[in-house]
């Protein structure tokens, strides 16, 4: 099952890029078309689309196959007594090509806001200020007492801090760069681009890149597999629409080092 490393985990914290990622996976490197991804978080028992150990061993017995998780690497915290799963966790990560997705962590938070409005009734009634001091709800504890912002500064710092081998690609990379951060990809997971490279970042919305048209009307043709909702755009330094002066001395003061060390001003 892990013999050849052929298996690949996309990790990220929600609202990162990361069905953008499998995306951009599943339509340039077939092998990874032929089975559906799979989600860490199916291990956790009561979870949504929960598989028993045995059925998920069963799939990626199947070939080489995608994955994702939001999992922080603190991941025997999710599975509680159950050490069987944290060990084929532990297993999984430790013989799969990784894969980490980042965003600025503000637009993360701006995504995460109106992603939660659409489901959560606490955040229904919470305006945009509120939101960011909220107790993340999502991880068990010690994790869901930390507030929006220092929960996104631990995932990532806390993934970066390992020692398992990993590519670290940012979002806003993937939706301005998109070639050249496949060929990062192909690199890492030892397989080769096609000739014609399909974007998955295009769509009937994205006027950013139907400006290209003829690009447009080359791509808009091609068939897209997809993972989740359509790409809305790559929606880039939206953040500045919700922060006001308090919000970001709040950001600044929680997560400004690490948004710094990732590359974006804090200005």
């Amino acid at each position: 099952m892990f013999h050849d490393k052929s298996h690949i985990t996309v990790i990220s914290h929600r609202r990162s890029g990361t069905h953008l990622t499998i995306d951009a996976i599943r339509n340039n490197f077939p092998i990874y078309a032929e089975r559906d991804f799979l989600t860490l978080e199916q291990l956790i028992s009561g979870g949504e689309k929960h598989l028993p150990i045995e059925a998920f061993k069963e799939k990626l017995s199947k070939g080489p196959t995608l994955l994702k998780t939001h999992f922080l690497p603190d991941y025997a915290c999710y599975f509680a007594e159950e050490m069987n799963f944290y060990n084929f966790s532990k297993e999984l990560f430790e013989n799969s090509k990784l894969i980490y997705i980042y965003r600025d962590g503000r637009d993360v938070m701006v995504s995460l806001y109106h992603y939660l409005q659409f489901y959560h009734l606490p955040t229904k009634k919470m305006n945009f200020k509120t939101f960011l001091h909220s107790k993340n709800h999502f991880d068990p504890n010690p994790y869901h007492l930390m507030n929006r912002v220092s929960f996104w500064n631990h995932h990532l710092t806390a993934w970066k801090a390992t020692s398992l081998p990993m590519l670290f690609l940012s979002f806003e990379e993937i939706a301005t760069n998109y070639e050249g951060t496949l060929e990062k990809i192909a690199a890492h997971i030892g397989q080769s681009l096609p000739q014609k490279i399909k974007d998955v970042r295009l769509n009937g919305k994205n006027k950013l890149q139907r400006g290209f048209s003829k690009a447009w009307a080359t791509v808009s043709r091609q068939k897209i597999t997809r993972s989740s909702v359509l790409f809305n755009g790559g929606k880039m330094n939206q953040y500045p629409e919700y922060f006001d002066g308090k919000d970001l001395l709040f950001y600044n003061k929680l997560a400004g080092e690490t948004t710094q060390d990732l590359g974006y001003s804090l200005t």
